[in-house]
């Protein structure tokens, strides 16, 4: 009897041993394979009536957080040779070499610039632009990046003078990261209202500007515009890795 008592506390201890098991490791359950870094919106004030100078303020809508990424967004009336030249942040600025090829006098045309790791502002963001022009939007976006750094992978624009229909498609582009941001502005000789698949819509003077945050996918959302026949567009992605 002894002997059969023994038997089943031993088998017991077993049983319960194999149903316990072993705690999860790495890359199983509970765990996010490959880390991963994560983007997210800080801010994006705007101004969607800059004056017929050479520059334009944007009120910040909170303090700017040095090392975040700037992204400097600027939509532009019928003069093509109009660039934005620099911003009054202490961080590097870098402009988009391609991101106004797709003016056109019809629907105007837009262009880019953005700074990797932005210096600390509590004052408004200024634009400066290469010459005057009659109209203007100007739109800052900041992103922090947490868990990992922010770097360039790849900028494009287009656009179509006339015979344009809506909706029509923003600009694609071939991402080289494992996270990615991804910036898309458009204009129309009429107004935008909506964009597919993008999220942080903002329609400044009939100007749209969105973004897709945390992705690996470069396709062309689809702008909506309703009564237009010309539209110019523009993409610019960050790495968040």
């Amino acid at each position: 009897m002894r002997y059969a008592m023994m038997i089943v506390l031993v088998a017991g201890l077993c049983l319960g041993a194999q149903k316990s098991g072993p705690a999860p490791g790495p890359g199983t359950v509970g765990n996010h394979a490959g880390g991963g870094a994560t983007a997210s919106l800080v801010q994006h004030p705007t101004n969607g009536s800059c004056p017929n100078l050479t520059t334009c303020s944007i009120p910040l809508t909170t303090s700017i957080t040095a090392g975040n990424l700037g992204v400097f967004a600027y939509y532009y009336g019928a003069n093509a040779s109009q660039t934005l030249s620099t911003t009054n942040n202490s961080g590097t600025f870098v402009h988009c070499s391609n991101c106004n090829t797709g003016h056109n006098a019809a629907a105007g045309g837009q262009d880019f610039g953005w700074t990797i790791s932005l210096g600390a502002q509590s004052s408004s963001i200024q634009y400066t632009f290469s010459i005057n022009d009659t109209f203007a939007t100007a739109e800052f976006r900041e992103y922090k990046c947490t868990g990992g750094t922010w770097s360039f992978d790849t900028s494009g624009s287009n656009g179509t003078a006339s015979g344009a229909t809506s909706p029509f498609a923003g600009q694609a582009l071939t991402l080289g990261g494992t996270n990615e941001i991804v910036v898309q502005q458009a204009g129309t000789d009429r107004s935008i209202t909506a964009i597919s698949t993008y999220g942080n819509l903002d329609t400044p003077s009939g100007v749209g500007i969105a973004d897709l945050l945390n992705t690996v996918s470069g396709t062309a959302p689809n702008w909506t515009s309703a009564g237009m026949s010309a539209e110019t567009h523009a993409a610019v992605a960050f790495k968040c890795q």
